[in-house]
């Protein structure tokens, strides 16, 4: 036999047979993606999960960012398991993109089955701000399917607590809108959840409207306290320090410990 034909020696074998297995087999599966809209809501309805959606471009560098970081996180990975997972190419859908503001790269949207937004997170995003909302949207999730479509004042305030909790003022604002329009009557606690709501989307005139006629003295001091509070919060919004001053000194007289709060809070 010539020198350097003979059989492989069975340790070295190995070693060869270790060096030449494929990267792959050893890589933890990442996110299941689909690229596909339909496919996504439809799987959401059927599974009762909402949808994970990272709208991206190739050319963008945080998304890249993203793919090497946030999305392989195990931790990340596993909570997806949650989710129904859909990629969009903002190049290739400027439907979706319209739809749903989603002009920052990458926007990361969680969206309902039937396509509304839950929650919203734009810029590249680190692996524990993801997590923090996706456990919010998913604590939740089941109520607001099952109450959605109530249009009683319970429902109402659940759904729009959900939202609220998760930074959507704006869709917490439209529902109660909805809900005051078809109240038979004065809903206090429901008008005090929709001035939270209208300052959350940054729209403090419409908050002081609702928000006045509660801190008369005649409302019920569980709803005149958090209501005198957060009128200081939005006169100071709206740039009216004398109003908010107002609001502030009734507050502490009345309720000297919501005062307190607000002062330690950096407000004062």
């Amino acid at each position: 036999m010539k020198p350097g034909f003979g059989p492989v020696p069975t340790a070295l074998a190995v070693l060869v047979a270790l060096v030449f297995v494929p990267a792959t087999a050893s890589e933890p599966a990442g996110i299941p993606w689909t690229d596909s809209p339909d496919q996504a809501f439809a799987s959401a309805a059927s599974s009762a999960r909402p949808v994970l959606v990272d709208v991206w471009a190739v050319w963008c560098a945080p998304c890249a960012l993203m793919e090497r970081t946030t999305w392989a996180a195990p931790a990340v990975v596993a909570a997806a398991e949650g989710f129904v997972p859909l990629k969009v190419d903002a190049d290739a859908a400027d439907l979706f993109v319209d739809r749903y503001r989603a002009e920052v790269l990458p926007t990361l949207l969680v969206l309902d089955d039937r396509g509304e937004v839950l929650a919203r997170l734009t810029g590249a995003t680190d692996a524990s701000t993801l997590l923090a909302t996706m456990e919010r949207v998913t604590d939740g999730y089941a109520g607001y399917v099952a109450r959605r479509d109530d249009t009683g004042p319970e429902a109402a305030a659940a759904v729009a607590s959900y939202l609220l909790d998760l930074d959507n003022g704006a869709r917490a604002a439209e529902l109660l809108r909805r809900r005051r329009k078809a109240a038979d009557g004065p809903e206090p606690g429901l008008d005090l959840l929709a001035a939270r709501a209208e300052l959350s989307d940054e729209r403090p005139g419409a908050a002081v409207k609702l928000l006045e006629p509660l801190t008369v003295t005649s409302v019920a001091a569980d709803v005149r306290g958090p209501a005198l509070e957060l009128l200081v919060r939005a006169q100071r919004a709206r740039g009216r320090d004398r109003a908010a001053g107002e609001a502030l000194s009734r507050l502490r007289d009345e309720f000297p410990a919501l005062a307190a709060e607000l002062d330690d809070a950096g407000d004062d």
